[in-house]
């Protein structure tokens, strides 16, 4: 089983990124959003449906800042974020899946790809023959991509940050901790510059680097 993420243009109908995926998560949708900014440049906005990696859908939800990890990164890029009412309001995207899910898995079985990573590899080929038969000119023909610059720092950006605070187990008392665990259960090594302290905790590409930041104080390791 796999998911396929699918971003639509939506003055021309064409086919901008698609990337297969084991599961509809936050990281793959960074991993999919930062190939489609450096092939394209920034848009002025996504259009989504209403799924939980989009928006807090949670009511009175205890934790966070009221965004959601992926709405806090297309912030810091100055793109924004449109949540459909309906699948209906998504048009495009939406005929473009009906599309996808007949002739995609057609293409897919005749060519005899199995795997994620051959799909992947196999479909920049279809996206460009998808484009010249179901593609249609815009209305107006300027391009409204913005191109990405220094300040656009998409290791620090499309990353999964978040402030904890963390605790400490001393061996007998007084002595020095011997570990520290945040509450999302990621066993960090003693360091007791960070003990008791909330510092901002970021998972960044490949997702195996943890770092964390209090003021000047930097820490960083792989899982």
């Amino acid at each position: 089983m796999c998911t396929l993420l699918a971003f639509v243009d939506d003055a021309t109908s064409q086919l901008m990124q698609l990337r297969f995926v084991a599961s509809e998560s936050a990281f793959d949708y960074f991993r999919a959003t930062r190939a489609y900014l450096e092939t394209h440049g920034k848009p002025v906005a996504f259009y989504s449906d209403k799924h939980s990696i989009f928006r807090v859908n949670t009511k009175d939800a205890v934790g966070g800042e009221g965004i959601t990890q992926f709405g806090r990164a297309l912030t810091e890029l100055n793109i924004d974020i449109i949540c459909a009412n309906s699948p209906q309001a998504k048009g495009r995207v939406e005929r473009a899946f009906g599309t996808l899910q007949d002739r995609l898995v057609k293409e897919l079985r005749l060519a005899g790809i199995s795997t994620i990573a051959a799909a992947n590899a196999w479909l920049p080929g279809f996206m460009a023959d998808y484009n010249r038969r179901f593609g249609r000119p815009p209305t107006n023909a300027k391009d409204l991509h913005r191109k990405l610059t220094a300040v656009d720092n998409l290791d620090e950006m499309l990353a999964w940050r978040e402030s904890r605070r963390l605790t400490e187990w001393c061996r007998p008392p007084g002595a020095l901790p011997s570990r520290m665990r945040d509450r999302g259960g990621d066993i960090v090594p003693p360091d007791v510059r960070f003990a008791g302290k909330r510092p901002v905790v970021t998972r960044a590409p490949p997702w195996k680097t943890i770092e964390m930041r209090h003021g000047a104080q930097t820490r960083r390791r792989r899982r």
